[in-house]
């Protein structure tokens, strides 16, 4: 009677969930899988048409006098290295979800969401900033000799052009930062209610 009496008090206390709740959380991660699917389509093309952009430039600047510029070489490396290092770790940490839900049960989409929960916390919390710093970086010196030709052309070499063109980078800088951390907490945050919805159903 004892045993009856736990059982009946251990189903009073879960929590009752809807089938068309189940079929809304499913849904949900559905659309979810769907937006990374693009995303990483889209990254992919944005990642190749920069690279591909950076090759250009370069080349286009090989009979001018910013050719043999340390500066532009070294720009050049960091931009792209940079690139192409945020691609990796993007993809690594941003593996595709299967695409039919109903071959995998609620455990393993809870498994699977929190370990997307956990890559997606690493990729803004460290790759993003990182990404973003070092890409700015890269900017700033491959465009330097540009800017101070700029800058001596207009305020005969003052640094006014120079000191307000690297003050925009960095807002430019901080201003991505703050977004990239906005959206990623959006996303956690997401990721949190599919998971909770998942524990209650199972």
């Amino acid at each position: 009677m004892e045993s009856n009496q736990v059982n009946l008090e251990q189903l009073w206390a879960t929590p009752r969930v809807e089938h068309s709740d189940i079929k809304e959380v499913y849904q949900s991660i559905d659309t979810y899988r769907l937006k990374k699917v693009k995303m990483n389509w889209a990254l992919a093309i944005i990642g190749v048409s920069t690279i591909g952009w950076i090759i250009g430039i370069y080349i286009w600047l090989l009979d001018t006098e910013f050719a043999g510029s340390l500066w532009v070489i070294l720009g050049s490396l960091c931009c792209g290295i940079t690139m192409m290092l945020f691609m990796f770790n993007y993809y690594r940490l941003n593996s595709l979800m299967p695409e039919s839900i109903l071959t995998q049960s609620t455990s393993d989409y809870i498994a699977l969401l929190t370990k997307e929960k956990k890559q997606q916390l690493q990729l803004s919390k460290v790759w993003m900033n990182v990404y973003i710093v070092t890409l700015i970086t890269g900017i700033a010196i491959f465009t330097y000799p540009f800017i101070v030709k700029i800058d001596s052309a207009i305020v005969g070499g003052k640094n006014i052009v120079l000191m307000g063109y690297y003050i925009v980078l960095g807002i430019w800088a901080g201003v991505n930062m703050y977004w990239n951390k906005k959206m990623n907490t959006k996303k956690i945050i997401k990721l949190e209610q599919m998971i909770s919805s998942l524990q209650a159903i199972k």
